[in-house]
């Protein structure tokens, strides 16, 4: 392993073979997350002087195949439930997700001070977007039934666990797992129709689903991309400052109803009485 030497002794070598256990084990996207991450590693200690060189400076990323996962509702409901057998704050943290589809860090690490209960908004502050600019994501019901009892406890975050004193949660691959067990045992059940692990997908593609679920719903393109912080370009990015939140309350509410609706099916079948 790499990390059971010191920094200088480290070659090459050492990281390419770490990066095909990567590779082997978790997919091409994972390796390359965990070159880019080695390389900021080495060079923090290249411009301390712990280091001659950096040693993974050469290595390249591998082309990645194009995302296109869409979870069906099915595969979804199958999250939903699986996530109420983690731990809270991880149970919650999984269904926030999936009902808001925000990216996963813009999730774990919303702060109580975020969050405008009275009007069920909440503000991501600029530093923490990807784009840089303040988001507002109005919340439905289903979306504060998520955030109200992490508002309640002692802290900065939403979403924290408290034994590593007032941080938001991590350890997502570890997240992925359980779900992933949990998600197999109910499918393995004896009451269950299937026997088989759920196709691979990850995390992100709940963000996927949920903009292909709003336009099922007939939720206009310009308000989803804005739930998901997608910022337009040319000159209606520079000049439309709109928040568009009217819109994006009635798209979230919209797609809570779904999600409420594949976790309890109603009968289509309509009874006619004389």
């Amino acid at each position: 392993m790499v990390c059971a030497r010191p920094i200088r002794d480290v070659t090459r070598g050492d990281v390419m073979a770490l990066l095909d256990r990567i590779e082997k084990a978790k997919g091409v996207y994972a390796r390359n997350r965990r070159l880019a991450l080695i390389r900021s590693m080495l060079n923090f200690a290249l411009d301390r002087e712990l280091v001659d060189a950096n040693v993974a400076a050469r290595i390249k990323l591998l082309e990645e195949p194009d995302r296109d996962r869409v979870l069906s509702d099915a595969e979804l409901a199958e999250i939903w439930a699986a996530a109420g057998k983690l731990a809270d704050p991880f149970q919650r943290f999984t269904r926030m997700l999936i009902v808001t589809g925000q990216r996963r860090r813009e999730v774990s690490d919303m702060a109580r001070a975020e969050v405008d209960t009275a009007n069920r908004l909440w503000t991501i502050p600029a530093a923490r977007m990807k784009a840089r600019e303040l988001h507002e994501l109005p919340l439905p019901a289903l979306a504060m039934a998520q955030v109200e009892s992490g508002c309640q406890l002692p802290g900065t975050f939403v979403f924290s666990t408290g034994r590593r004193g007032d941080r938001p949660i991590s350890g997502f691959n570890k997240l992925k797992l359980q779900l992933d067990q949990h998600i197999l045992a109910a499918r393995t059940g004896e009451s269950s129709p299937v026997d088989e692990p759920m196709p691979e997908w990850r995390l992100h593609d709940i963000r996927r689903t949920v903009r292909s679920g709003m336009a099922r719903l007939g939720v206009r393109p310009d308000v989803a991309e804005r739930i998901l912080a997608h910022v337009p370009g040319g000159v209606e990015g520079v000049y439309d400052r709109h928040q568009y939140r009217d819109l994006k309350r009635a798209a979230l509410e919209a797609w809570a109803q779904h999600i409420e609706r594949i976790l309890n099916p109603q009968s289509n079948v309509v009874e006619l009485r004389r």
